[in-house]
């Protein structure tokens, strides 16, 4: 063999050396990647061990789930007892599975309810068997509840009755047992079901409703300029001169009103309950709020820091700025009549456009009670037919947009004739376009646990030492006519709805 066919040879087993190596340090890797892969493996035993562990033992909490009954609740319970069998290789009971971790249940099926489940369960695990007095003391230690520990007591001769061997007591315990009266027994573990709060029922708004118009404030005030007096014109002959005349300029000024409500609830209320209840609270104080409003831009007089509703602006008593009748007794009469109705309407309708108020379609609007409303839905001519019924099922009266509200009063003394006294109320009639809301600022909403808050009797509390949180909201807004009340009319003494 020549020499340079051994350093040939000598060439390819260095490369198949090579080869060799980088193969070995890829198994190496490979084996390395693959320990790791089993640790982690292991790893993951152990962690699924612990877990499982913990979350039968009382380290992570076994909650219901938010559309499960109790009785899913046992039986999904039980299916995570036997993993617990398995893992530890222990034997445990039905009642094993409810565990400590029920301290955070929140559910609208009870608090109660699950404190009575898990001390039952904890009496099973210390003692071997469910042991009542066990229950009730394991509840008067673990959340110092006396009312629970009592109720267990009450139904322990129902368990005992249900266990024991005699029909006829075993068939009274069932239906004692499977009854909702907590008195009963275990009917504890069946517990009052609760769908949410139904709110109060608040009156209609109607103001905004009808059209009036929402200014922005900047400030604190907004101020309209208007002209008080008109600038004159005369036909002139040839060569004279035009008379010169000063238009009288005034300023409306509509300064913002802090409206302000606030409600304080428990921490302990919000923590537990299975629903927003905050939020469900804002939402009732708006609306509340939102009411309010409609009431005194209604009938406001100013006083206490209030809006002016119409009865200050239409009313020229109180009105200084309005000097003729805005304000008219209905068509007097022992029982309102169609015509005597429309005559009244209209009349409201003059009143305002004999103001040089050009009332457009669609900007008038007619504010009444309840009461009026179908009073005028009732009203018959002569021949038994319905009068303004047809047209009012569509939305407007006379061909003016109306709405009724329980905001406006129907026991208004009046004017004494018709129906009675003690029975009036009032109609409100508006060009709605010129009928403004001035809005300082949007709504501010403000939630804080442990704020300070003055209480109904003017006391200062502490929301802090008492553990309860305050939701308050403020506006700031004002009511009023750009044209200074010539806008609107109201006809008082009405008892339309009380004749039919």
């Amino acid at each position: 063999m020549d020499l340079e066919t051994l350093e040939a040879m000598k060439a390819e087993l260095g490369k198949a050396a090579g080869m060799l190596e980088e193969r070995a340090k890829a198994s190496e890797e490979k084996a390395a990647k693959l320990a790791e892969q089993i640790g982690k493996l292991e790893g993951a035993g152990e962690d699924f061990k612990a877990r499982w562990f913990n979350a039968l033992s009382g380290g992570r909490p076994i909650t219901m789930e938010a559309n499960e009954s109790i009785d899913e609740f046992m039986a999904r319970g039980v299916e995570e007892t036997s993993q617990r069998q398995a893992i530890q290789g222990i034997k445990a009971g039905r009642g094993d599975m409810v565990r400590r971790g029920l301290h955070g249940v929140k559910d609208y099926r009870g608090l109660t309810a699950m404190r009575v489940l898990r001390a039952i369960a904890l009496s099973f695990i210390r003692k071997g068997h469910e042991d009542l007095s066990e229950a009730a003391r394991i509840c008067a230690q673990e959340w110092e509840d006396k009312g629970t520990a009592g109720k267990i007591e009450e139904f322990r001769d129902q368990v005992a009755d249900l266990q024991g061997s005699d029909v006829a007591k075993r068939q009274r315990a069932q239906r004692a047992l499977g009854g909702v009266i907590a008195g009963s027994g275990a009917g504890f573990l069946k517990p009052d079901i609760y769908a949410g709060f139904l709110d109060y029922l608040h009156p209609k708004t109607v103001i905004r409703r009808l059209g009036a118009k929402s200014l922005p404030m900047n400030g604190s005030v907004l101020r309209v300029p208007y002209l008080d007096t008109a600038a004159t014109a005369a036909y002139r002959g040839e060569h004279s001169a035009a008379t010169e005349s000063t238009p009288g300029e005034k300023i409306l000024e509509l300064v913002a009103k802090q409206l302000a409500g606030q409600i304080v609830m428990t921490n302990e209320l919000l923590s537990s309950a299975s629903f927003a209840v905050e939020v469900f609270m804002r939402d009732h104080l708006a609306r509340v709020m939102a009411s309010l409003f409609d009431l005194k831009a209604l009938r406001g007089l100013g006083a206490s820091n209030e809006l002016r509703g119409f009865d200050w602006w239409f009313d020229s008593a109180k009105n200084p700025m309005v000097t003729s009748a805005h304000k008219f007794n209905r068509t007097l009469d022992t029982t309102a009549k169609a015509k005597q109705i429309r005559a009244d309407l209209f009349t409201s309708f003059q009143v305002v456009e004999e103001e040089n108020i050009d009332l457009e379609q669609g900007t008038l609007g007619i504010a009444m009670t309840v009461r009026e409303k179908y009073g005028l839905m009732r009203v018959v001519d002569t021949q038994d037919r319905l009068v303004f019924s047809a047209e009012m099922m569509g939305g407007t009266l006379l061909g003016a947009d109306y709405a009724s509200t329980t905001q406006l009063p129907k026991t208004l003394v009046g004017d004494g004739a018709g129906s009675g006294t003690g029975n009036k109320s009032r109609v409100y009639v508006a060009d709605f376009s010129t009928v403004v809301v001035g809005e300082a600022e949007s709504p501010q909403v403000e939630f804080a646990r442990g704020a300070a808050y003055t209480d109904a009797g003017g006391t200062v509390r502490s929301g802090f030492s008492q553990n309860e949180s305050a939701l308050a909201i403020f506006e700031q807004h004002d009511f009023g006519c750009l044209n200074r009340g010539k806008e609107g009319c109201i006809i008082d003494s009405v008892d339309w709805g009380v004749a039919f």
